[in-house]
């Protein structure tokens, strides 16, 4: 929405639908693609959503929103929740939390941000940039695979993208989105693709990938 003063005197549901990624569901599953400017602003409203729910203590206020958007689950993770049960949601509304935004690869070089992709999408492709090509690690769940990292030069993504979609296989791609303080690249998740039906396991240690 164009119209700044507008777009606040919508209901926060439809500020929120308004400010989703570009998302798609199909039969072949769902396909979510953003840019880092698209992620943050969504994140700054979500986090005056969740200090208001925090203020409230509401749990029922934060599982519906997630319940109402599950793309919001690929894309934040509540911090301190181990699984996404009624029990872990009971338990953190007694405690401050913040959501952690999921795109954000940690780590200062490329090995160590490869790493926290590989853990954050175990069991999905793993695609990262790295200078004008793309790194694929591959999932956890494919058996006998080569361990070693595959090469994908970049003119030949936006097929072999469009390939995994067709076969119903998950990946992730991480693209190089600027600078960091030391002077190595940033890496940030800008595409995902879980496959109908179901999804990927994410992150590991949650069992699945939607609240």
């Amino acid at each position: 929405m164009s119209d700044p003063a507008a777009a606040a005197r919508l209901p926060p549901h439809k500020r929120l639908a308004n400010a989703a990624p570009g998302c798609g569901l199909s039969a072949q599953g769902l396909h979510i693609r953003a840019n880092t400017p698209d992620l943050e602003a969504l994140q700054a409203m979500l986090d005056s959503y969740w200090g208001h729910f925090k203020h409230a203590n509401s749990v029922r206020l934060r599982r519906a929103l997630f319940q109402r958007y599950p793309w919001l689950s690929i894309l934040f993770e509540p911090v301190g929740c181990a699984a996404r049960t009624d029990t872990a949601w009971a338990v953190r509304a007694a405690h401050p939390t913040v959501l952690r935004p999921r795109w954000v690869l940690q780590g200062e070089t490329y090995a160590r941000q490869a790493d926290a992709l590989r853990r954050e999408w175990p069991d999905a492709l793993q695609l990262l940039e790295k200078g004008n090509r793309w790194m694929a690690g591959w999932p956890d769940s494919l058996p006998h695979h080569d361990p070693r990292p595959l090469e994908v030069w970049g003119e030949h993504l936006r097929v072999r993208l469009a390939t995994l979609r067709h076969k119903g296989m998950a990946y992730v791609r991480a693209a190089q989105t600027g600078w960091l303080r030391h002077g190595t690249r940033r890496r940030e998740i800008v595409e995902w693709f879980i496959p109908a039906p179901g999804g990927i396991d994410s992150p590991a240690s949650s069992g699945n990938g939607v609240v």
